[in-house]
């Protein structure tokens, strides 16, 4: 029965006109994971009466796959999707499982309900999910001005992935120094500043999975803006202490001169007892091991 019923269904999806309208399913695309289900709805309310027949046409590059049902639920079903359909007899809704990336194409439903035919047509995309993502980027050290970075993003699997690229959780935009590659996996900064340290991070997105990873990039740069606080007129037996500051990275190390003799090796020079001999010109020397500064 169900050998003499396929080629008659296959000729009426085929070349049956538009009855009721074509309303039964979104024309909205469906997005679907590689080993994952979907489901395509239609738009027929339940009844408590089984549908007359139930038409799914599955066009997958050149081949079509068509499932029938009828009111005495006789079916046929094309190889590669026995096991993995269901559908609903009372919505003509169809389940759809273990997708794979070949189930990616047009589906179309012909209903009849009551006598009246309702045809939809929508489009499946199947994906992979996103894993294995990772950010690689220079090993040496980093030094303002003189250095370049690159920050590559790969997965290991993932398919239609789109990237976007952050900056301590703020969108990273181009510039005369920042450039990204043309298909968004990767970006370029030269010359490099002190202010591009901070956390990079990568999102890949696709219509099935997000995944995010993180990069921690240091520059280093300085010392810059030496700065020493403390009283410039003491007064004589008080205490007097000096501090240094500097911006730099890694911290800056300090040493002092005392009219131009060397005095403390820190970022501190105390003097318990101020004296009238302490009186002189005090200079902070800050020093970066790293940069050479």
């Amino acid at each position: 029965m169900m050998d003499a019923l396929l080629p008659t269904a296959l000729m009426l999806l085929l070349t049956s006109g538009c009855c009721s309208g074509q309303d039964a399913l979104p024309s909205s695309p469906l997005p679907g994971a590689v080993g994952g289900s979907v489901t395509f709805t239609t738009s027929i309310a339940s009844t408590e009466k089984e549908l007359d027949t139930i038409i799914w046409q599955f066009t997958t590059g050149s081949e079509a796959v068509v499932t029938v049902f009828n009111s005495t639920n006789n079916a046929a079903t094309g190889p590669e999707y026995k096991g993995r359909i269901g559908v609903d007899t009372f919505t003509g809704s169809l389940e759809l499982r273990e997708l794979t990336l070949k189930d990616s194409g047009n589906y179309r439903v012909n209903l009849t309900v009551n006598g009246t035919e309702h045809t939809g047509e929508t489009t499946l995309g199947v994906y992979e999910n996103i894993t294995g993502i990772s950010i690689t980027g220079p090993t040496e050290a980093l030094i303002a001005g003189k250095s370049s970075a690159n920050l590559s993003c790969q997965a290991t699997a993932g398919t239609n992935i789109s990237r976007e690229w952050l900056k301590d959780g703020d969108p990273l935009s181009p510039s005369n120094r920042t450039k990204f590659s043309e298909d968004n996996s990767s970006v370029s900064i030269d010359p490099l500043q002190g202010t591009d340290s901070g956390q990079y991070q990568c999102r890949l997105t696709n219509p099935v999975s997000t995944d995010t990873a993180s990069y921690n990039l240091t520059v280093n740069f300085g010392p810059e803006n030496v700065v020493i606080n403390g009283e410039a007129a003491p007064e004589v037996n008080s205490k007097l202490e000096l501090i240094c500051s500097a911006e730099s990275v890694p911290p800056a190390s300090f040493s002092w001169l005392v009219n131009g003799t060397a005095r403390a090796a820190n970022g501190s020079l105390v003097i318990e007892n101020v004296s009238i001999n302490d009186a002189g010109n005090y200079t902070c020397v800050a020093s970066n091991n790293v940069t050479g500064l």
